[in-house]
């Protein structure tokens, strides 16, 4: 019971209760308005679709803005936060982040920038494993 409120509660947090339950029948187009129930239900679906694609259409904007790294920056600085793989301080990371802010948002933006390689370390297992 408890499993089943969920699913209900779930499909109708993303407004789809009706479009999708499982008890539901299709209607067919046998002149009793069901083609027009069936099109307007995929209108719905279609409307919320959209509307769920344009609020994360410039989400990559908002993460690689100006703003965003300022605020995370100053956030690892206040947390002390020590360097990364690539050895750099964070008094350093600002420099660099100084000198080339435009042309690593760009590298985000149009998905050329490449991560290092991370620092691989063998931990040995009793099993061997």
């Amino acid at each position: 019971m408890r499993k089943k409120n969920k699913r209900k509660q779930d499909k109708e947090l993303l407004g789809q209760g009706d479009l999708f339950s499982s008890g539901s029948q299709v209607p067919q187009g046998d002149g009793d308005g069901g083609t027009a129930k069936v099109r307007e239900g995929l209108s719905e679906l279609l409307s919320r679709l959209s509307s769920q694609l344009a609020s994360t259409e410039h989400l990559l904007e908002e993460i690689v803005s100006e703003n965003n790294i300022g605020r995370a920056y100053q956030q690892v600085k206040a947390n002390d936060g020590t360097s990364g793989v690539d050895g750099q301080d964070i008094e350093q990371t600002g420099a660099w982040l100084t000198r080339h802010l435009k042309e690593f948002q760009e590298q985000l933006l149009n998905e050329q920038y490449e991560v290092s390689a991370v620092k691989k370390v063998e931990i040995p297992k009793p099993n061997g494993g």
